[in-house]
């Protein structure tokens, strides 16, 4: 019976061990179950590998940019140097290598994205040599690279630029200047434009000569290639020349108008023309009904400075309104400059001289016994006044008389004339009178002529009458 019961038992305790492993495996391939689904809903994140090529470049950002087209060539065992410009649209940072690195080739940066190419011993002799180089900028941690590659030929020798400088050229006078180059013995000379520095295209280059027709003022930068070949070889260098064109100016008028002039008489007027480049100027009249006597003295200007000055000499007319001037100067251009200018004439209207105001005596002179008045006569024009004539008209016991005045007058009268600041236009009369010698009754009056004579030399007079008294 024992034995039984512990067979019995050891079947049970198998079959539990049987049980849990079963459960053991059941609940592993359910989590197994779960981890499939787990994964498959959250997609796993690839690590990002760094191929050094950009996959994501900011919007509109660009690669840097070679301005450096072309390199002049290199002599042998001589150092060489050139300058590399780089520029980047968006300002970042350059940085400029040569690929693959060579020995004795190395690159300096300088101002303004410019890099100092340096080769210390060039060589083979005779043979061209090509050199790749490398821009790379970098923008929101993204770079960007771009190479371009320069040939260059190792010469024996170079040829050298005799003429250093250009002479000034003249706006719109065709140019042409000889360029002067050296080389070896032996060689064809060839002279060409660099891409990027012809003035216009209506320059060019014929043999040794650069030729511009009919050129723009302003100041250029003419880059010149000179080349040496001799067979097979062919060595250049690189030159640019600053060139200047300067403009020829036309005259400008000083004496814009109006011109007060007065009809019938000959009147002089002063016409002042300027010319920057201190051209000869000659003036003429372009505009219909011109007077008949009219002239310009000299017919070209007398030069002080820039300024020309001449005299314009005309009897005008009623209906002459405006004269057209003619300035013309012929500079070095060989190409005669004019400018016109529109002068408005105002005719002046002479006006006889009248009385500008009546004052009495100073309290000085009342007080010591006389009476009287000042007259001032003007004549507005500014012609001489002359006062003449004098008259007193007597209101004396009501029986009227007429007494003519001499100046100075005798006592008991006092009449003197004289001019007021210096000015022949203005004249003072001061007529006084002894009150204790004479009685000059209400009503009297002091009566005067006053001439002048105006630019049309005819004589205007006024009649004066002054009440002395009332």
């Amino acid at each position: 019976m024992k034995h039984k019961q512990t067979n019995q038992n050891s079947s049970d305790a198998w079959k539990k061990i049987g049980i849990a492993a079963v459960l053991v495996v059941a609940a592993f391939g359910f989590l197994l179950f779960l981890e499939g689904n787990i994964t498959g809903m959250v997609p796993k994140t690839a690590a990002k590998v760094d191929t050094g090529v950009d996959k994501k470049v900011p919007a509109g950002n660009q690669a840097p940019v070679f301005q450096t087209t072309k390199l002049i060539d290199a002599v042998v065992g001589q150092k060489y140097t050139a300058t590399i410009n780089v520029t980047d649209k968006e300002g970042d940072s350059i940085d400029l290598n040569v690929v693959p690195s060579e020995a004795g080739i190395s690159l300096k940066s300088k101002a303004a994205g410019g890099w100092s190419f340096e080769w210390s011993n060039p060589s083979p002799a005779g043979k061209k040599k090509s050199i790749t180089l490398e821009a790379c900028s970098v923008n929101g941690g993204y770079k960007q690279c771009t190479k371009k590659t320069y040939t260059l030929m190792v010469a024996l020798d170079l040829p050298s630029f005799e003429t250093k400088t250009l002479p000034k050229a003249v706006e719109g006078k065709n140019y042409e200047q000889e360029i002067k180059v050296k080389s070896g013995s032996g060689k064809t000379m060839q002279l060409s434009f660099v891409a990027g520095k012809i003035p216009s295209p209506a320059a060019k280059i014929e043999g040794t000569k650069f030729k511009w027709l009919k050129p723009v003022a302003g100041t250029y930068t003419l880059g010149v290639e000179a080349c040496s070949v001799q067979g097979a070889e062919k060595s250049c260098a690189i030159k640019d020349f600053i060139l200047v064109v300067e403009k020829d100016n036309a005259p400008e008028f000083v004496t814009k108008g109006p011109l007060n002039v007065v009809d019938g008489v000959n009147n002089n007027f002063a016409v002042e023309v300027k010319e920057m480049d201190k051209d000869t100027v000659s003036l003429s009249v372009s505009s219909q009904g011109v007077p008949s006597d009219l002239k310009i003295i000299p017919s070209t200007g007398v030069i002080t400075n820039e300024k020309q000055s001449f005299m314009l000499s005309f009897t005008p007319t009623a209906q002459l309104n405006f004269l057209i001037l003619k300035a013309t100067s012929t500079g070095k251009s060989g190409v005669p400059i004019s400018t016109e200018q529109k002068i408005t004439l105002t005719h002046k209207v002479d006006t006889k001289p009248g009385v500008g105001s009546v004052t009495v005596l100073s309290p000085e002179e009342v007080a010591s016994g006389k009476v009287g008045k000042i007259i001032e006569v003007e004549d507005k024009d500014g012609d001489k006044v002359t006062v003449t004539d004098f008259s007193l008209d007597l209101k004396s016991k009501g029986m009227g008389a007429t007494k003519s005045l001499a100046v100075p007058a005798t006592v008991p009268y006092t009449l003197k004339t004289e001019l007021v600041g210096g000015l022949q236009s203005k004249v003072k009369v001061t007529f006084s009178w002894d009150k204790t010698k004479v009685t000059v009754e209400p009503g009297s009056i002091l009566k005067a002529k006053a001439c002048s004579k105006g630019a049309n030399n005819k004589e205007q007079c006024s009649d004066i009458s002054i009440e002395l008294w009332k």
